[in-house]
């Protein structure tokens, strides 16, 4: 018998183009972190003044 032709092979639909995919944004240098700034020297504490005496200690009330 006759060998049927094999049906013509549909051409594939054409693959449409991928968009072109944008370029990212330059990324913004990241602004140059600025040197600590020195640390004040924190002041020497002042010594606490003496407390005075409390000059009229009051005495205990006599039984």
């Amino acid at each position: 018998a006759p060998v049927p032709e094999t049906a013509p092979v549909p051409e594939t639909a054409p693959v449409p183009e991928t968009a072109p995919v944008p370029e990212t944004a330059p990324v913004p240098e990241i602004a140059p972190v600025p040197e600590n700034v020195p640390v004040p020297e924190i002041a020497p504490v002042l010594e606490t003044a003496p407390v005075p005496e409390s000059e009229h200690v009051p005495k205990p009330a006599p039984i």
